[in-house]
């Protein structure tokens, strides 16, 4: 029977082919000669093979909103992890005001010394 795949909507599109149906009725096998898969035999659950091009096409749209939508919430993450950069200030070596060693970085950017409390701030 003539079926259509998804499992690789997202990389190669809809796949066409001829398969088989197994002993499980969710389930289809495809000859690796019916298809541009592999020269093996393919296994595909429910989901990823359809017995129409419609149904194919309305699970490889939800299978593109679901990616859509993991890329926005990777670059909402991605952006929030940028933000924390530009915190980021240049070492400091000494205290301008006392020249003690002893300095630490801030939290919110910015150096502190720990013998005199000068607060140092740097461009980058």
């Amino acid at each position: 029977m003539k079926v259509w795949i998804t499992k690789y909507a997202l990389s190669q599109g809809i796949l066409e082919a001829e398969g088989t149906q197994t002993e499980t009725p969710t389930m289809i096998r495809v000859r690796g000669k019916n298809t541009d898969l592999s020269v093996y035999d393919s296994y595909f659950h429910k989901p990823y093979w359809h017995l129409s091009p419609v149904d194919a096409a309305e699970h490889a749209k939800h299978l593109v909103d679901k990616k859509l939508a993991s890329l926005i919430k990777q670059e909402k993450k991605l952006k929030k992890l940028r933000r924390q950069f530009d915190n980021v200030t240049e070492p400091v070596d000494k205290c301008p005001v006392c020249n003690s060693d002893d300095v630490r970085q801030l939290p919110m950017g910015g150096w502190e010394c720990r013998k005199c409390d000068a607060g140092i701030t740097t461009t980058p």
